[in-house]
């Protein structure tokens, strides 16, 4: 049972995982509020990928043998681990290792940080902003009133401050 579950783990997920990881090491840079679905996601597809990849190679060589099968996807995982900790991918692993990331800075790479950072906010703000109309469908009119037109004025000034970034990062 025990080597079902880890080769159903082998084969369907750690090799595309260990790669989304490698290939995105910032956390947010797939997806700023669901990136840990998406890379889960795109792991086990790319798994399938790899492993039938490998499969075809291995058949092609002759040696699909369920030994070289696990070696083959195990040695890739482990490369794809790797290169995720040297990106920064882990960085806790990499942090009590004393390994330091070499990220490669992007055109924009803080700006295009900062703009992630604000519509996240602004995300963050809109659904505050629904929570304040449900409990005003409620009934319940009080502070939240006065609330949503707080919230509304952050969200006006953040529109600027991410509208300000766009233009910046289009003239990079």
């Amino acid at each position: 049972m025990l080597q079902v579950l880890l080769a159903l783990v082998v084969i369907f997920f750690l090799p595309g995982y260990t790669l989304i990881n490698a290939l995105f090491p910032e956390e947010g840079e797939l997806d700023l509020e669901l990136d840990h679905l998406y890379r889960i996601g795109l792991g086990i597809v790319m798994s399938i990928c790899i492993s039938i990849i490998v499969g075809f190679a291995l058949g092609y060589v002759g040696l699909f043998y369920a030994s070289y099968l696990w070696v083959t996807l195990l040695g890739l995982s482990g490369i794809f681990f790797i290169a995720g900790l040297l990106r920064g991918a882990y960085p806790h692993i990499g942090g009590w290792l004393g390994i330091e990331a070499r990220r490669l800075e992007r055109k924009g790479g803080p700006e295009l940080r900062e703009l992630y950072e604000l519509v996240k906010k602004r995300r963050a703000l809109e659904r505050e902003i629904e929570a304040c109309d449900r409990w005003m469908r409620r009934g319940v009119k009080g502070d939240w009133v006065k609330r949503k037109k707080e919230l509304i004025g952050e969200i006006k000034a953040l529109d600027e401050r991410i509208d300000e970034m766009r233009g910046r990062l289009d003239e990079l």
